[in-house]
C-alpha cells in the first residue's frame, strides 16, 4: 500500500507537474508575457511541493513500518493493520495539503514555506533514524545467523527482511541524494546569494 501511494505521487509529478513546467518553458520562448510566465512558474513549483512532500512523508511512514517490523517482529501483524496503515496514509496526504491550504487563505504569508521546511526536516530525521536502526538490527541478525545454528524458517524470514531493508535503503538513499541540493540551497542560499 505504501509503495503504491509512493508510486502515485511520482506519477502525479510526472504526468501533471512536469508537463506544466515544460509548457511554461516553451511558452516563454513563444512570446508568453513574463508576468504570466512567472505566475505559472510559481504555481508549478508550489504544485510540485505537494507530491514531493507527500513522497517524503510516505518514505518516513515506510521507515517507521520497517522499524516496527524489525523491533516488534512477533507482534508486527497486530500493530500494522490495513486500517491503521490507511489512516497513516490519509494523515500523510492531509499534512501535505496543509501548507497549500494556508497558502490559498493567506497568499503572502511565510507560514506555508516554513511549515513545508519543518515537515520535510522532520521527515528526513525520521527516515534517517529508522533506517539506521533497521540497518544496525539487520547487521546484528546477520552476524547471529553466521555464528549460531538457526532453523531454515528463521533464516528464510531474515533473508526476506534483509531484502526489504536493502530495497528500502536504496530508495531512501536516492531520495536523500535527490533532495540534498534543494536542502543545501534552502539553508546556505541566503548566505551566498
Amino acid at each position: 500500500m505504501l509503495l503504491a501511494c509512493l508510486a502515485a505521487t511520482d506519477l502525479t509529478v510526472g504526468a501533471l507537474i512536469q508537463p506544466s513546467f515544460i509548457f511554461g518553458e516553451i511558452s516563454l520562448f513563444t512570446g508568453f508575457s513574463l508576468a504570466d510566465y512567472c505566475r505559472l512558474y510559481r504555481e508549478t513549483v508550489f504544485a510540485f511541493l505537494c507530491p514531493s512532500l507527500a513522497s517524503l512523508l510516505l518514505l518516513a511512514l515506510l521507515g517507521i513500518e520497517r522499524f516496527l517490523a524489525i523491533k516488534y517482529s512477533l507482534r508486527y501483524f497486530e500493530i500494522i493493520t490495513k486500517s491503521r496503515l490507511s489512516v497513516a496514509v490519509l494523515f500523510c496526504f492531509t499534512t501535505t495539503a496543509l501548507p497549500m491550504s494556508i497558502r490559498l487563505i493567506a497568499p503572502l504569508s511565510r507560514l506555508p514555506s516554513s511549515l513545508t521546511i519543518m515537515i520535510a526536516c522532520v521527515s528526513f530525521l525520521v527516515i534517517i533514524y529508522c533506517q539506521i536502526f533497521v540497518h544496525l538490527v539487520s547487521r546484528r541478525h546477520r552476524h547471529q545467523i553466521q555464528t549460531v545454528q538457526v532453523s531454515q524458517a528463521t533464516k528464510r524470514k531474515f533473508l526476506e527482511e534483509d531484502k526489504a531493508v536493502k530495497t528500502t535503503s536504496i530508495i531512501i538513499g536516492f531520495v536523500l541524494f535527490s533532495y540534498f541540493p534543494s536542502v543545501l540551497n534552502q539553508f546556505l542560499g541566503p548566505f551566498f546569494w
